[in-house]
């Protein structure tokens, strides 16, 4: 698929996942920037939705986590009241979009790049775990308290805590090899536009001296 030159679609996905993954959500702060961040998957994933039907199904999943995350950011100033439930699906929207790019990846790098395919699926599973207790701890803690606050302020015990901030650092791994990993791959899935030969002095007929 040929794209114009700029910036590969896939290493824009790679930006905006950066975006959002970056989030300390200090008092709701940093989640002003995960729209943002959701808006540049969107874009990349719709530029190369025709190299796997997998991208175009996670685009839509990037549009809902789009909308939720500005739920997010009402409920965090207030505007919801202390709902928790936009958190609860942006969490699980966000899951799908890795899902679906890791999937995605995997079939297109199968046949070529075994090892690649291989990372993609190995980070899915990373994050699936990390996504599973942090869904799990969601239904512990408190409506204003994040799950790693809960941990942390002793809403666990001591081996808990130990194992839950292990999967954290698994997590945050998985979605930094997920971004590298795009980049890596985007100019092998994104070929740029044909070039035609140079022109120059020295690109042109040859007479053969004799």
């Amino acid at each position: 698929m040929n794209q114009p030159p700029g910036t590969r679609a896939l290493t824009l996905v790679a930006v905006g996942l950066v975006v959002v993954f970056v989030d300390l959500s200090v008092d709701g702060f940093d989640l002003v920037a995960d729209p943002l961040g959701w808006a540049l998957v969107v874009v990349g994933l719709h530029r190369v939705r025709s190299l796997h039907a997998g991208f175009a199904v996670t685009r839509a999943a990037a549009l809902t986590a789009a909308v939720l995350s500005v739920a997010e950011v009402a409920a965090a100033t207030g505007l919801l009241g202390r709902a928790t439930w936009p958190g609860l699906l942006v969490t699980i929207a966000d899951l799908g979009v890795v899902a679906g790019i890791t999937l995605a990846l995997s079939a297109l790098l199968r046949s070529d790049d075994p090892r690649s395919a291989h990372a993609a699926r190995t980070i899915l599973g990373a994050d699936v775990m990390a996504t599973a207790v942090g869904l799990t701890l969601f239904g512990l803690h408190s409506a204003t308290t994040s799950p790693l606050g809960f941990v942390l302020q002793g809403g666990t015990n001591d081996a808990v805590t130990v194992l839950f901030l292990l999967v954290v650092l698994a997590g945050l791994a998985a979605r930094v090899w997920l971004v590298v990993l795009l980049v890596q791959v985007a100019d092998r899935l994104e070929p740029g536009p044909a070039r035609g030969p140079e022109v120059g002095p020295a690109s042109g007929p040859q007479s053969s001296g004799v």
